[in-house]
Order: structure tokens, then sequence, then C-alpha cells
């Protein structure tokens, strides 16, 4: 069995060795073309001084800080009424009715938690800390993660917050929101 292994094996070296010299051949015949072809055009330059040319021969570079950042389309609309004079009474009770949104005690509530936690989400940050102003709370939340560079706002996840309002529950879904410490 390994004579017969053996024999096959020289056989094959043979015939790999075999086509190996006639490719190198073959290679030398095409060199020996290709200067003979230049040796004929030696006496008969091109009279143009570009006669050839490489397409693209540049890297195409582009640096991340060119490139300007996204900036969605911005679609204002235009409402066309007629003006008022202004002698119709409005109700002023929208403008004694906003809240302020403690922004300090909210960070606080996001850095107390971080410290028991290596992450922590916007819902369940809200179930320890029930939201007590409704949705403007929940939108300061918003806000601080939009400033944190070590929160993630995730739009391919959602989660929803409850809170207690005087109507009863109300609830939102939102892309998750998480807190690093």
């Amino acid at each position: 069995m390994q004579r017969t292994s053996a024999l096959l094996s020289e056989q094959l070296r043979r015939y790999l060795d075999d086509q190996v010299w006639r490719e190198n051949k073959r290679i030398l015949q095409l060199i020996g073309e290709i200067e003979r072809h230049a040796v004929g055009l030696k006496e008969a330059l091109p009279k143009e001084r570009e006669f050839a040319w490489l397409a693209d021969t540049r890297a195409n570079i582009q640096l991340p800080m060119n490139r300007s950042l996204f900036r969605p389309d911005q679609q204002h609309k235009v409402l066309l009424e007629a003006a008022e004079d202004g002698s119709q009474a409005i109700s002023s009770d929208a403008l004694f009715q906003q809240q302020y949104i403690d922004m300090q005690r909210l960070q606080g509530n996001i850095r107390k938690v971080l410290q028991q936690h290596e992450q922590i989400s916007l819902a369940q940050l809200c179930a320890l800390h029930p939201v007590q102003q409704g949705l403007s709370e929940v939108l300061a939340y918003m806000n601080l993660a939009s400033q944190n560079s070590r929160a993630d706002i995730d739009d391919q996840q959602q989660e929803v917050i409850r809170w207690r309002a005087s109507t009863g529950y109300k609830q939102l879904t939102l892309p998750r929101v998480l807190f690093c410490r």
C-alpha cells in the first residue's frame, strides 16, 4: 500500500513539474515577444507627451470631519388667515398652569440609581422614582439623555412609561433610553 502511494505521489510530482516547466516556458515566450515589440517601437516614439494614462490612480479619501452633520428637512407651513383686531377676550389660564421641572432633582435621581446599578433604562428609573409632573417630566428625562454622552437612545427598541395623572393612569411608548455609569 505504501509502495503504491509512493509511486502515485512520484507520478503526480513529475506531472506537476512538467506543467510548471511548460508554464514557465510560455511566460518566457511572452516576455520575449513583448521585448521584440518594444525594440520595434523604440525608433518610432509617440509624438504626444501623454500617450498612456491610468484612470483613478489617486485614492479617494473622504475624511469624517469634512462631511456635514445630518439635518432633517424643515418643512414650514404658512397659514394665511385674516388678521383679527384683538378685541376678543383670551383666557390667560394656560400661562399660569405651566409646571417647573427641577432638572437638578432628575439628575440626582439618575446619579443615585447609577451608584447601585451599572446601567438603567428610563422605564426602570421611572418605576423607582415615580413620575410626579407627567409628560413634562418624562420629556425632561429625554432631554437629559440627549445631552448626556453616557446615555443611549435606542430607536430599535421601545419601552412603556406609566404615571398617575389626575384623570387616571397615563402611559407613553418611546424609544428605549439607557443611562450608563
